[in-house]
């Protein structure tokens, strides 16, 4: 559902030079779905469905947001 928007470069995720603590976060979400666990994939498409409900976004509508 989210990949579109990955894909258009509608979500913003800082460069692990600036942000070393995501380097964790972009491992298991490239792995996935092949990883033994997915805790930050299921974290990032609930915090993206919880902002785009709040700013009344759908997959359909143009939005961008930010992860950090």
């Amino acid at each position: 559902m989210w990949v579109p928007y990955f894909e258009a470069g509608n979500i913003y995720v800082p460069h692990p030079k600036w942000k070393p603590e995501i380097r964790k976060m972009l491992d298991e979400w490239v792995g996935f779905p092949n990883l033994e666990h997915d805790d930050e994939v299921d974290s990032m498409t609930q915090a993206l469905s919880q902002e785009a409900s709040h700013r009344g976004a759908s997959v359909a509508t143009y939005t961008k947001f930010s992860i950090f």
